[in-house]
Formats: C-alpha cells, sequence, structure tokens
C-alpha cells in the first residue's frame, strides 16, 4: 500500500491556503544555519524525512574520474556507508550516468517498475538498498562543472510521487546553494585519499570496459554495457541508431554467449565480476 504524504506537503503541492510555505521557508533558514557543520547533509536527510515518507535517503558526493563519497545516509538493511555502492555498482546507476556522460544537474523521476527505455533500475534498486520501492527521486546539485552532490530519495507513494517530486523541484535551487557553500570550503582529500579514489574508479571503469571481452564482439560489449545501466532494446537502437529488432537480436546473441537467460542474471554476472576485480 502506497505511504501517505504529511498534510503540510499535501498542502504545499496543492497551493493551498496554510502555514505549509511558511513552515518550508522557516525550516530552509534552519538548514541554512547548519551549512559547514559535520552534521549538515544528516540534518537534510532528516529534513527530507519529516516531508516524504521515505524507504531511505542517501547524499553522495559525485566528481568526474572518481570514486564517489557518501556524506549521509539512511537506507534499512545496508551499510551506512554505502560501501558497495561506492566500491562499484556506481557505475550502474542512472542518476551516475546523468553526471558523469551528460553532466545533467537537476531533478528527476525514475519509475523502478521500468519504463520504455529503462529495464534495470529496480533490480539496481533492490541489489542496493534491498528494500522495495515504486519510485526514484533523484536530483543532482551542481557543485562545479565536474562536481556535484546526489540526494537519492526511494519512495513507494503511488500517485502522490508528483507531490513529493514538486517539492523536491522546488528546494532543488535552495540545496544546491548551501551544498556549493558546505562542500567547497572543505579541506581537500590527501594526495593519498584521491589516489586511492582515482584507483577504485579506474578498476571500476576497466571492468565494466572488458566485461566480456573473452566473448563478445565490440558491438556486443557496446551494448552489454547499455543493458547493464538499464537501456532497453528501443533505447539501445536510439542511441546506437540501429533499428530495435537489431538491438533485440543483439541482446540475444549476447545472452546466450554469456550463458545467461536475461538481464538480472546479466546484471549477477557483472557484479561478480566487481567483487572479483
Amino acid at each position: 500500500m502506497p505511504n501517505e504524504l504529511p498534510t503540510h506537503t499535501r498542502d504545499l503541492a496543492k497551493g493551498l491556503p496554510s502555514d505549509a510555505l511558511t513552515r518550508l521557508f522557516g525550516e530552509m533558514a534552519a538548514l541554512d544555519a547548519q551549512v559547514g557543520d559535520r552534521t549538515f547533509p544528516e540534518t537534510v536527510v532528516t529534513w527530507v524525512r519529516r516531508w516524504i515518507p521515505t524507504q531511505s535517503v542517501s547524499l553522495f558526493e559525485f566528481e568526474a574520474g572518481m570514486q564517489p563519497r557518501t556524506l549521509f545516509s539512511h537506507a534499512p538493511c545496508h551499510d551506512p556507508n554505502m560501501v558497495e555502492y561506492t566500491n562499484g555498482i556506481y557505475v550502474l546507476d542512472p542518476m551516475y550516468s546523468l553526471f558523469a556522460e551528460d553532466r545533467f544537474f537537476g531533478t528527476v523521476l525514475l519509475d523502478l517498475a521500468g519504463s520504455k527505455d529503462r529495464e534495470m533500475p529496480e533490480t539496481f534498486a533492490r541489489y542496493w538498498i534491498k528494500v522495495s520501492a515504486d519510485h526514484e527521486i533523484g536530483t543532482l546539485m551542481e557543485i562545479g562543472p565536474d562536481r556535484c552532490a546526489h540526494l537519492s530519495i526511494y519512495v513507494s507513494l503511488g500517485d502522490k510521487v508528483q507531490d513529493a517530486l514538486a517539492l523536491i523541484e522546488l528546494v532543488h535551487p535552495v540545496l544546491t546553494g548551501m551544498f556549493r557553500r558546505h562542500l567547497v570550503p572543505q579541506v581537500p582529500d590527501t594526495t593519498a585519499t584521491e589516489a586511492a579514489r582515482r584507483r577504485v574508479h579506474a578498476t571500476v571503469s576497466k571492468v565494466m570496459s572488458d566485461f566480456g571481452s573473452a566473448t563478445l564482439t565490440d558491438r556486443e560489449r557496446e551494448i552489454s554495457q547499455l543493458l547493464l545501466k538499464g537501456h532497453s532494446s528501443k533505447s539501445i537502437a536510439r542511441i546506437l541508431d540501429i533499428s530495435p529488432g537489431t538491438a533485440a537480436i543483439h541482446r540475444s546473441n549476447i545472452y546466450r554467449k554469456l550463458g545467461v537467460t536475461g538481464h538480472g542474471e546479466l546484471f549477477s554476472m557483472f557484479i561478480g565480476k566487481l567483487i572479483d576485480g
């Protein structure tokens, strides 16, 4: 059964006369006062959970060519540092791809039941948050051209998810400003720590680029990477400028050559390679 949004969130989304907007302004001011404090990311997550019933809420820092950093996470049944995610699963995250490949900054809604373009998010979500959810509300806040803070919110709200999405879209510019002020002045990683984060990312990227190299053609490897990131045959056809039928044939050949029966087994095989790597 979908969770119910708090009254103040519903009223705000509907534009009803109420104290909701005043409350929101007051709480944004309180958050702003915490910028620079080490507990600021946790305070942001706590604020989200007051306004939206969630399955999990996590904050990460993405930076080009680097292993992500966990800023704070409230994800039941999972390591609070999200080690599985930051040690490799992140390369399959649609939100990470939006940053790394497109330098997209903004808020999106991902349907975890899949869509005509994406099939993977449900498998991805169930693996790393280990709880059931219907949607992810993801927002990428630009810290610099090659760096962002990512707020990931997993929810089961039914048709009320649009109200929750509207709230996060509303506060996105405000939170972006806060995270710029919070993260930019921080002392940079030590040379050793930065080098370690770069090595992790390089290793994960190599596992992805080499996946199936002993069995698949170059074209099939290219398509297998898109499959791992959740793209459907129609989406792959559009990206590679081939027909959906050709994409589907490649997909079948990839499954046959790798000895898997579907996307779930393909995903599990990749996870095994990450662990071995």
